[in-house]
């Protein structure tokens, strides 16, 4: 069955992040599709090139961050709103009643930062079906990560358990905000039972799959759908003619470009960094004769992947799906990645990348210094271009996967 209308609610008014990217590449196939398609933003305006394309409706919120709602209302209403945003709950009930139907579909691509967890608890009291795509693991987890950023390692500890909520992981400063989001995910899970109400739990991976499910237990069913990818190019590239090595991504503690930076120093291997961030500095002292783009375009990253000898993910937390690392190995550009990354769900270690043990230099200069041979490059290059496209991440397939599970949604 195709529904009458599909509510794509997203944190962002541009495709600026992944989960915001993926989620208005949903538009985008619904308005292809001819589904009447209402684009729920957070954002005080949504990008023009999403809000004018046929079948599109825009709500767009202007809303503030949930913490400075809840912190700048005084003591009785953080009281009052400790385990939910009543605000949130009040403007959901009146902004999606006016859709509200069986064959409506309610599909949530981002809720911690600025909807809350009151915006699915009200689309799951509706008659609506309602589905989230898992850009994170904020559904279980109140720093979204499962990353402590004081040990500065993947948490070990269950979600919302007694344990969770004594960690300090978000570090010292940031401990009421902890708080708050322990409360009101806590809430969501123990108070309103969204997880067992939701139609659909979709994971951009099976590695994310499984560590959601792991969490759930049989509360709830988690699914898979894999995002589409927009290639760095569909010509392979030859890497083995570069010595550049790159890294992409935002400068945070838990993406660590800064072991990337210092081995490549102490290898004497030329690293270009795309991305901006407040670690910025740190990497820059570690490795001073690395190239710093900043962010760029679109385009300008499909240069600077089709231009490098091999991409370092060096994340330490698991990471979801890691579009950067899919759209290198469809240009046959091979990738070294964490081995407790979700990109380990792409790359096969020697076959068309490596791993490396995140966080550890040592670990990651075994790997790089393997790439030194240009047999070896050209051959990852190879199996990296043949794997990917003999099953591609197209906008094709992830429209039938859609419509599939929306489907599979009104059939149970």
């Amino acid at each position: 069955m195709i529904p009458e209308r599909v509510i794509i609610a997203v944190e962002g008014g541009a495709a600026t992040g992944g989960a915001e990217r993926i989620a208005f590449d949903t538009v985008k196939v619904l308005s292809k599709q001819g589904i009447p398609t209402v684009i729920l933003s957070s954002a005080e305006k949504v990008d023009e090139v999403f809000a004018t394309l046929p079948h599109i409706t825009v709500e767009a919120l202007g809303l503030p961050l949930q913490f400075e709602r809840f912190f700048g209302g005084g003591k009785k209403f953080m009281i009052r709103n400790l385990l939910e945003d009543g605000k949130m709950k009040q403007l959901f009930s009146q902004v999606l009643a006016k859709w509200d139907s069986p064959n409506t579909v309610y599909h949530a691509h981002g809720f911690h930062n600025y909807f809350t967890q009151a915006s699915l608890h009200v689309a799951t009291s509706l008659k609506m079906k309602t589905i989230v795509t898992c850009h994170d693991f904020g559904i279980t987890c109140p720093n979204a990560t499962l990353f402590n950023y004081q040990t500065n390692e993947i948490c070990p500890l269950k979600p919302l358990s007694l344990s969770c909520l004594q960690s300090a992981c978000m570090g010292e400063k940031a401990g009421r905000l902890k708080q708050l989001r322990f409360a009101r995910n806590w809430a969501s899970h123990v108070l309103h039972h969204v997880p067992q109400k939701l139609d659909r739990i979709l994971a951009v991976s099976d590695f994310e799959r499984d560590i959601l499910q792991q969490h759930f237990g049989t509360k709830a069913t988690v699914g898979t759908l894999l995002n589409p990818v927009d290639p760095a190019s569909t010509v392979r590239q030859d890497p083995k003619a570069s010595k550049n090595y790159l890294w992409i991504g935002r400068m945070t503690a838990e993406k660590d470009g800064v072991t990337p930076a210092a081995t490549c120093k102490t290898l004497g291997l030329p690293i270009t960094f795309v991305g901006d961030g407040p670690l910025r500095s740190e990497i820059e002292a570690a490795n001073p004769d690395a190239t710093f783009l900043g962010w760029l375009s679109q385009e300008g990253v499909k240069q600077a992947q089709c231009s490098a000898r091999a991409m370092i993910l060096s994340s330490k937390w698991h990471e979801t799906a890691s579009l950067v690392v899919l759209e290198c190995l469809a240009a046959g550009v091979p990738c070294v990645v964490p081995d407790t990354s979700a990109a380990i769900s792409w790359i096969d270690d020697g076959v068309n990348g490596l791993y490396f043990q995140a966080g550890n230099q040592e670990s990651l200069a075994k790997a790089l210094t393997r790439l030194q041979d240009d047999e070896f490059v050209a051959q990852l290059s190879q199996n990296a271009f043949d794997r990917y496209w003999a099953s591609p991440f197209t906008a094709e397939r992830y429209r039938v996967d859609l419509l599939n599970v929306y489907s599979e949604v009104f059939a149970s």
